[in-house]
């Protein structure tokens, strides 16, 4: 399995760290040229903000994906190291089923806000729907539950070499 998990995540994590540098450029373009038409021209260009706004939503959710995949969330551990190795454990694994049981219900939420939200556009750039918004949380919570169950079958180095 770990193998297998080795070859799907080089390509997705490839993929994904790519959008997420596009997504922020998009962000720093759209900023600048913000800046530029406020201040220099002395022009209002509302979607630059928004469109900005799209693309830091989309680039959090893929970077929450990347933090993920390379285990790398931060996380608060003084009183979990001072805890009996199994008891370690076993609290690893408890506590990423939870989150897999809270990523369920934000997917659930995201579903029901993309239909309701399919008719309505987005203030400044009439053409794009506001369920554009949802896609990245539609997204990354599949790809984050697959990480997690890969954690849950998987331990990491630092579990492995205590156990």
């Amino acid at each position: 399995m770990k193998i297998i998990m080795k070859m799907i995540s080089k390509p997705f994590k490839l993929i994904i760290s790519t959008l997420g540098i596009l997504f922020f450029l998009t962000v720093i373009f759209n900023v600048i040229m913000q800046i530029v038409f406020r201040f220099i021209l002395r022009i209002s260009v509302p979607w630059t903000e928004e469109l900005a706004r799209i693309a830091v939503i989309w680039m959090t959710f893929f970077g929450i994906v990347l933090v993920q995949a390379d285990r790398e969330s931060i996380r608060t551990d003084f009183l979990v190291n001072k805890l009996p190795l199994k008891v370690k454990y076993l609290l690893e694994k408890l506590t990423n089923l939870a989150s897999i049981v809270l990523l369920l219900v934000i997917l659930r939420g995201a579903v029901d806000m993309l239909e309701f939200s399919s008719g309505v556009t987005m203030s400044s750039i009439v053409w794009l729907s506001s369920s554009v918004l949802y896609y990245p949380v539609i997204i990354a919570i599949p790809l984050l539950i697959v990480y997690l169950i890969r954690d849950i079958f998987i331990p990491t180095s630092e579990t492995r070499k205590e156990n």
